[in-house]
Parts: structure tokens; C-alpha cells; sequence
């Protein structure tokens, strides 16, 4: 009786989920809340840390070395937030020299999001978001370059993303398939305690359909049939792969016959076959989807049963690696300032999103352009190439 009552126990133990520290949110966590509600959390969360999933250059780093597919990076570079005049010229050189001689490639900010100076290049034209221009590496090369005096995306993102330091990269244009006149099909794959709920698929800015777990779409259980040679489980199981250990997470997955992958010669001319790569991750979720009560209900129910353990996050590495989140108590006394601060009636959290960020320039410029002389003569820097 004995033994059985034991195995019982580490059947029982066997069966928690296991949770990475530094995405706990349960002494945040009241009955009631919405969607909403919790990723007001997240976006209010002071944890460094976090701030690895955000960095495009640190994560697919990351991904590199434990061997996850991803676009072919051909350049990323990191800037230093104060950077002098010269070290901007130099960064500027450094991105139109990764550019030169490239028709076919993707250019980003590294610390933006909401596709913020996104190029998706093809043949020299930039095909995203819509009506395809004609451009060069100098014209690329300067709207990145600019990007890296810009605070972090939109008013409204994370703290995490507003850590992130200023950074570019050049990468692997994946092809769209069929006209290939847009970026490529991605699965927006929301991962609840280990296990996809949904996905928003897209090609460049359209939505083509939302699929629920099995594949099928979320609401009616159809099939748009330009996914029809989609093989969901890959998609599924690189999402799940990727949002283990965290309580809810995004993983956008790009499923395409890359225009720099060609498929083998014995290949089905009829469905040529499709790699899948990692794009991005997020862990604070703006998408707008069909059905998020049914989400929040299950972000919920894991806090709720008790049904994991915490356990140290062995993912997070670089600059990210040695930074510690503040302890419970010290989270809490943040939140109960943010919530005075804020002035708000609710027992708990925000009623509208707070910033940290915004579009306008670190500093203004005539100040820059004093500091950046000033610093250049005390360094002895000479911005001649």
C-alpha cells in the first residue's frame, strides 16, 4: 500500500507544470480578471530579464546556438544608447556596407515592434507593408541607421522592450510563395502553459484566417485552402517547443519555400516543400483575436489549480544572463505605486495602458551635436573611415 500511495505522489509531481521563475505572475494574479487585465501585468512587469525575449539580436543568438531554424542573418549590431557623432557615422558605414550589393533581404530595428521601419526587400523593392517602392542601401541604411536614436516602439509597449538597447538586423528574405509580393506567411502561435490555444496566420499585413489547436479555424473549424499544404503539426510543435515553461507566450513562425531554399530535385512539382523558421517571440500580446475570454480563462486556471512549480529559467544568456528581477516584495510595493500614480479606482491595475517610450529622438538635436563634439575632442576620436 505503501509503495503505491509513493508512486501516486510522484505521478502527482510528475504532472506539475514547470514554470520559469521570472514569468510567474500569481501574487499579481486576482479572481475576476480579463485578458486585458493580465497583460496590463505584463506590461507593467520590471524583470530585466524578460527583456532577452524582446531583444531580436540576443534571442536569435540564442536560437542559433540550440539549433532552431531561423532567417539567415547576414548583419546585427547593438548601439550604445549614448553613442557620439562618429560612432553614428561609423554604425551608418557599417549597415550600408552590410546592404551593398543585396537585392533580396530583410532590414529592421532590433528594439521596435508593430513592424516599426520594417523593409522586406525584393529585387530592390520594398514590398511591405504595401504598395512596393524602389529603394537603395543609402536609403535603408539611413532609416535604420536613424532608428538607432529612436526609444523603443510605439507608446504603449512593455517596459521589457524599452530595455532593449537600440540595435539593427539584416536577415534572409523568407518567400512569400505563389507572387511572392509580400512578406511571408506567419503563424502568430499563442502558447498557453505549454500548449498552443491559437494562431492568427497573415501574409504581410492580411489576416488569412485564425486557427484554433487542432488546426482548424478557431470559430467554425474551416480551412482557408491556401493552407491546405500547411503541415500544422510542425508548426504546433515548434511553438510548443519554444513556449515551454512560460505561462502564456507568442511564437510567430514563418512557413514558406524560401527564395533562397530551393526545393530538392525529386520534389512534387504539385507542393514544393516548406521549411519552418522562427521569426520572433513575445511574451506581452497586443494581437487582436477572436475569443480571448476563452484565453484568459486558461492563463487563469493554471494559477488557479496550483498545478506547477517555479523553477529557474535556463534560457535567458548574453547581457541578459547576470541581471537579476526585483524580489516579491519589492514587485508588489512597484505595483501599489503604479496604481497610486496612476489615480485610479480599481483595486488593482490600470485602466488604460502607461509608456515608457516613444518615436521622438533621445535628445534634442543641437544638444547631440554640442555633446557628440565635445565627446569626440575628449576621446581624441577621428570619424574619418
Amino acid at each position: 500500500m505503501l509503495a503505491l500511495v509513493l508512486a501516486g505522489q510522484v505521478h502527482a509531481k510528475a504532472e506539475l507544470f514547470e514554470l520559469y521563475s521570472n514569468f510567474d505572475i500569481s501574487h499579481l494574479i486576482r479572481t475576476g480578471m480579463s485578458w486585458y487585465d493580465l497583460l496590463d501585468i505584463r506590461q507593467q512587469l520590471r524583470r530585466p530579464t524578460l527583456a532577452f525575449y524582446v531583444d531580436k539580436v540576443q534571442y536569435k543568438a540564442r536560437m542559433n546556438e540550440v539549433g532552431i531554424d531561423i532567417p539567415e542573418i547576414y548583419y546585427s549590431q547593438n548601439a550604445d544608447r549614448a553613442m557620439t557623432e562618429c560612432a553614428f557615422a561609423r554604425a551608418l558605414r557599417s549597415i550600408e556596407d552590410a546592404l551593398a550589393g543585396r537585392s533580396d533581404y530583410v532590414a529592421k530595428p532590433t528594439h521596435m515592434s508593430c513592424s516599426d521601419d520594417v523593409h522586406v526587400v525584393k529585387d530592390g523593392w520594398n514590398i511591405y507593408p504595401t504598395t512596393p517602392w524602389l529603394v537603395n542601401a543609402a536609403q535603408v541604411a539611413a532609416t535604420l541607421a536613424k532608428g538607432l536614436r529612436t526609444h523603443s516602439s510605439l507608446q504603449g509597449e512593455s517596459w521589457a522592450l524599452h530595455q532593449v538597447p537600440p540595435g539593427v538586423m539584416v536577415e534572409e528574405r523568407i518567400s512569400a510563395g505563389g507572387g511572392d509580393d509580400t512578406a511571408a506567411l506567419e503563424f502568430k502561435t499563442i502558447v498557453i502553459w505549454g500548449r498552443v490555444w491559437a494562431a492568427e496566420v497573415r501574409t504581410g499585413t492580411r489576416i488569412v484566417q485564425v486557427l484554433g489547436r487542432d488546426g482548424r479555424g478557431l470559430l467554425d473549424k474551416s480551412l482557408h485552402p491556401s493552407l491546405a499544404h500547411v503541415e500544422w503539426p510542425r508548426v504546433r510543435s515548434l511553438a510548443e517547443t519554444l513556449g515551454a515553461h512560460k505561462d502564456c507566450f507568442r511564437v510567430d513562425i514563418f512557413a514558406s519555400p524560401s527564395a533562397t531554399r530551393k526545393p530538392s530535385l525529386g520534389s512534387p512539382e504539385r507542393a514544393p516543400p516548406l521549411k519552418y523558421l522562427l521569426n520572433e517571440v513575445e511574451f506581452y500580446i497586443t494581437s487582436s483575436m477572436p475569443m480571448f475570454d476563452d484565453a484568459a480563462r486558461l492563463w487563469l486556471e493554471g494559477y488557479n489549480s496550483s498545478r506547477y512549480v517555479s523553477i529557474p529559467n535556463s534560457e535567458v544568456s548574453g547581457r541578459y544572463a547576470d541581471m537579476r528581477d526585483p524580489a516579491l516584495e519589492e514587485e508588489l510595493s512597484q505595483f501599489a505605486r503604479l496604481r497610486s500614480g496612476a489615480g485610479l479606482s480599481s483595486d488593482f491595475l490600470f485602466s488604460a495602458p502607461r509608456t515608457y517610450g516613444s518615436l521622438a529622438p533621445r535628445r534634442d538635436a543641437m544638444e547631440e551635436s554640442q555633446c557628440a563634439v565635445g565627446d569626440a575632442a575628449a576621446d581624441g576620436e577621428d570619424c574619418v573611415a
